[in-house]
């Protein structure tokens, strides 16, 4: 009878956890590519998704994961890359991977969802060790070695663009530049922003990947 009692508990727990991962989507983007990167997975203990790409420059499709906790790992031969444990509420997400420490990547999840990231919007993610300030249009930004922030900027010319200046804070009220552009205005897109440190690793670059989304209503 106990044993009996054991199963249907174990059963119910592989249940609720089977429900806690049914409909989970991510999509993937990497701030770099190791070179000659195979298809890899998503594997938990008790599942393993298709094998996909990682993409740099868009993020990838949508791919179903067996889990909120799994490895993202080579498909073959397997090699773990990173980690990556999703938020406990929501089913679809975006996973940023940027170079690890002690991993090949480190997983920076955001909710695909988020209100608060809206169309014309920028993520901006500093991987650098450096601390990066800005202006985009009248907004400005600062931005903390390891840090990530939404930006929503205001001031955009009549031409639909931003005049944008990035720099390293030098001090505490003096910057060194690192560019001075025009970034587009688009209510159609989110754009994510990579900064970190160039192979040289004094000085700072950044690029940017566009995702494309509905305009708001």
């Amino acid at each position: 009878m106990r044993a009996f009692i054991l199963f249907i508990l174990f059963g119910c727990t592989f249940l609720s956890a089977q429900e806690k991962a049914r409909g989970l989507q991510v999509r993937f983007v990497a701030q770099h590519l190791p070179k000659g990167l195979p298809e890899v997975v998503a594997a938990s203990e008790e599942e393993t998704s298709e094998a996909f790409k990682i993409p740099k420059n868009n993020l990838s499709e949508r791919f179903k994961v067996p889990a909120r906790e799994f490895v993202l790992q080579t498909a073959s031969p397997v090699k773990p890359l990173s980690k990556v444990t999703l938020p406990e509420s929501g089913t679809d997400f975006i996973v940023l991977l940027v170079p690890g420490e002690d991993t090949v990547f480190r997983a920076i999840v955001l909710n695909s969802k988020n209100t608060a990231f809206r169309p014309g919007n920028f993520y901006l993610l500093n991987t650098s060790k450096e601390t990066i300030v800005g202006k985009i249009g009248t907004t400005q930004c600062m931005l903390k070695p390891g840090e990530g922030e939404v930006v929503r900027p205001a001031g955009a010319r009549d031409e639909r663009f931003y005049d944008v200046l990035l720099g390293i804070r030098d001090g505490e009220n003096s910057a060194r530049p690192i560019s001075s552009s025009r970034w587009p205005l688009s209510k159609r897109t989110r754009t994510y922003v990579f900064f970190f440190n160039d192979v040289s690793g004094k000085s700072v670059d950044f690029r940017a990947v566009d995702e494309f989304v509905p305009e708001e209503q």
